[in-house]
């Protein structure tokens, strides 16, 4: 029995680019998918870079902390803290450090949000902070539409074993896929969260 699939989360506005993959269930969009999710992590690096040099360069030019907080979404000591490269976390902190030497790349599947390397102004500045805010809405967005992919195939003419190296997992992984099983304790953790009465 094919259990209820989910209803699709909304794609955050500032990925709509990739709203292309939500197209008839192939074993091309099944491997997009599995890129574009690989590459989130990525993808919020190189996101956290772009605001930095956007707010250095407005915060060298003609605009103040007081001014960027709203636009930002913080306070004003957080503003400087974004410009200098401070991370809130000491973990990320850690891990920036260690990745220093190579300045992250805008992953393939992303490519469409290059268009925010463009010279330091406020909307600029806004739409960084609009797409980092959408981060974890995108990686919903991408595991429900991989497993809805994942299912249809399955229920179409592909076999786990031949979607195993497509999507990159072990054939068990396909079918939990399709039946949106999470992967990890922090996902399950995340979704107990989640669903937690307020």
């Amino acid at each position: 029995m094919t259990p209820d699939l989910p209803e699709p989360p909304q794609l955050p506005e500032p990925f709509a680019a990739l709203d292309h993959l939500t197209a008839e269930p192939t074993v091309d969009q099944a491997s997009a998918l599995t890129k574009a999710l690989k590459g989130v992590p990525d993808l919020q690096r190189w996101l956290r870079v772009q605001r930095q040099l956007t707010t250095r360069g407005l915060l060298d030019g003609n605009k103040t902390a007081a001014e960027l907080a709203p636009v930002l979404e913080v306070g004003k000591q957080r503003v400087y803290d974004i410009a200098s490269g401070h991370l809130n976390s000491a973990a990320l902190a850690r891990k920036a450090k260690a990745e220093a030497d190579k300045p992250p790349q805008l992953p393939e599947p992303f490519a469409a949000l290059d268009h925010l390397t463009a010279e330091p102004v406020v909307d600029q500045a806004r739409a960084l902070t609009k797409a980092l805010k959408g981060v974890p809405d995108l990686q919903r967005w991408l595991r429900v539409q991989r497993q809805l992919t994942t299912r249809g195939l399955l229920d179409g003419n592909k076999t786990a074993a031949e979607l195993a190296p497509v999507l990159e997992v072990g054939k068990q992984r396909v079918y939990d896929i399709a039946n949106g099983h999470q992967n990890s304790a922090d996902a399950r953790r995340a979704k107990a969260k989640a669903d937690k009465p307020a």
